[in-house]
């Protein structure tokens, strides 16, 4: 099968970078990637040539944009991998209710129009079809996954005896930054120390929580390189997935996860349908509420208890390394994609 992923967009996020390196390294796949830097007619015109010779033509992570041009000048089925929906994300997690109608309307058109889609998880594939009416043979669940030669299992190199905590993300209301926050006050008499990096939308109220409280318990790294996270995760004895409320917490499963469990590391993340899609909590991964207080519980559990820590870790490796390699991603991307070829 030949697939060709087109977009005005630089093909490095993660997300899409899996799915073009499993499917690089699939015997059963030829991949082409086609960048355009502007959505004009020479571009349409390259668009056509190489989407002539190939089975589908990929949309990547967050091209919400190019769906429509795309389409136009495509000569194959387009797939959109939306990864997002602007109205999940603006309306409902940043609670910019203002924002609703123009946001709604441009998921349904871009969602509609694309001849199907991949979805990261369950959870976001029935989000689609029940409130943008996307027919459920339209959309292939294909979940994040890693990249083997970058997240491995290595030895901590710390050489303190204080038990780290750490946290990486882009500070979206999602993750629940606050919660994190609140645990390491909780916390600060212990010997525990909160490893946190990136920064965000809500990095600002968290650094001010953090300095209102004068914690020294947390050390904050800003943003790292993508090929500096896999030795920054290896000196954390335990690591923090998300811990937002909203409905969109519901329903994903973050890169942060997978790439934790491949680094054979033991995880608290909030609990969630879309969780259990990957996860079994309690095995290899440890779910909780959303709550400061059940999570400093549980870190200071986890804490004396290596044991667990080390069972739930290699439990997590175990599902991850089996089951979402990039190899593997793609292999469930050509299923759904052989599936609907078949079908049409």
């Amino acid at each position: 099968m030949k697939i060709l992923f087109c977009g005005k967009d630089s093909f490095t996020y993660h997300r899409t970078r899996v799915l073009i390196e499993g499917l690089k390294k699939h015997t059963a796949a030829e991949c082409v990637v086609l960048p355009v830097t502007a959505r004009d007619k020479t571009n349409a015109g390259k668009l056509a040539a190489r989407s002539a010779e190939a089975d589908f033509v990929i949309v990547p992570a967050f091209r919400h944009r190019d769906v429509a041009w795309v389409k136009r000048h495509s000569r194959a089925p387009v797939v959109f991998d939306p990864l997002i929906s602007t109205y999940l994300t603006r309306v409902i997690d940043y609670r910019q209710y203002y924002k609703a109608p123009t946001k709604f309307i441009s998921d349904f058109v871009t969602l509609r129009r694309a001849d199907y889609l991949i979805s990261d998880t369950g959870e976001m594939k029935k989000f689609y079809t029940k409130y943008f009416g996307v027919a459920a043979q339209r959309i292939g669940v294909v979940q994040d996954g890693y990249i083997t030669e970058e997240f491995f299992p290595t030895e901590n190199p710390k050489t303190d005896a204080q038990f780290h905590v750490g946290f990486y993300g882009s500070f979206v209301p999602l993750q629940g930054a606050d919660v994190i926050a609140r645990a390491a006050y909780l916390l600060r008499n212990e010997d525990i120390v909160f490893e946190i990096i990136g920064a965000g939308a809500t990095y600002r109220s968290f650094l001010k929580f953090i300095r209102k409280h004068n914690l020294n318990n947390v050390v904050l790294h800003g943003w790292l390189r993508h090929d500096q996270l896999p030795d920054a995760i290896a000196r954390l004895d335990l690591c923090l997935g998300i811990f937002g409320r909203s409905g969109k917490a519901d329903r994903v499963v973050p890169n942060k996860l997978f790439h934790y469990a491949a680094k054979k590391k033991c995880i608290i993340t909030r609990t969630s349908p879309a969780l259990q899609e990957v996860f079994t909590p309690g095995h290899d991964v440890i779910a909780i509420d959303p709550d400061p207080g059940v999570l400093a519980e549980t870190i200071m559990a986890l804490k004396d208890n290596a044991a667990l820590r080390e069972a739930v870790a290699a439990a997590a490796y175990k599902t991850i390394s089996e089951g979402y390699s990039e190899v593997k991603i793609a292999e469930a991307l050509l299923d759904f994609l052989s599936n609907v070829d078949a079908g049409r």
